[in-house]
């Protein structure tokens, strides 16, 4: 009789847990979905980076939805493939906006620059991790471009203090080291040259800039 007891009681354990594991499914299947737009690249210039960068945003956005998305709400991302041409990105943005979006992962520094106006008149957040404009680090006078990494500035600084530091740890003296930054002239490039003028001005080391012109080949 015990074990007849026990028999019916997991029995309507496991239908109790069943039913409160559907009840939780389909309320988070009944949730909006929040709506985040990007932008990407993999026919232009820059396609090297993104046919694995964007790959690796849809994923990410599977596996936050496998995993219930975000506090319950589903993701739906919008892609826009945009070639690297800042026409086609300021129509992506208008076109993802129509549709609700609420963020966007803008690609290309020329793009972020192109967007940034738009950004901060409609309130809508650009993230731009590792590229993009430098003084977005500024939130007060960027609320709505977000840069999450190093940008060009700090990157560019990183490098020259890091040669520096290895420089003095050698016994060499500060004023006796000669560099030169050679960089494609375009905005990502040249983003770090006002800082590596100024350590030159302040006769930190020995510099002058040197740059190559970007040519484009199609």
């Amino acid at each position: 009789m015990n074990q007849r007891w026990y028999e019916a009681f997991r029995g309507l354990t496991l239908m109790m847990a069943a039913c409160m594991a559907l009840a939780t499914l389909a309320t988070a299947a009944t949730k909006k979905p929040i709506v985040l737009g990007g932008e990407c690249d993999r026919t232009g210039p820059t396609q090297l980076v993104g046919v694995n960068l964007c790959h690796g945003v849809l994923d990410y956005v599977k596996l936050v939805n496998k995993k219930g998305g975000v506090l319950g709400h589903p993701i739906k991302y919008l892609e826009v493939e945009h070639g690297y041409e800042v026409p086609r990105a300021v129509e992506a943005y208008e076109t993802m906006k129509g549709q609700g979006a609420v963020a966007m992962f803008d690609y290309g520094t020329p793009i972020v620059y192109a967007l940034t106006p738009r950004h901060m008149a409609d309130r809508i957040s650009g993230i731009t991790p590792g590229f993009g404009r430098a003084d977005s680090a500024d939130g007060k006078r960027f609320p709505y471009i977000f840069p999450l990494a190093a940008s060009y500035w700090s990157q560019g600084a990183a490098a020259m203090k890091f040669v520096l530091d290895d420089w003095q740890k050698a016994g060499k003296q500060p004023k006796d080291l000669k560099l030169a930054y050679v960089f494609y002239d375009n905005p990502p490039d040249g983003s770090p040259s006002p800082h590596w003028s100024d350590w030159r001005s302040r006769k930190v080391f020995n510099s002058a800039p040197s740059r190559c012109r970007l040519q484009v080949w199609r």
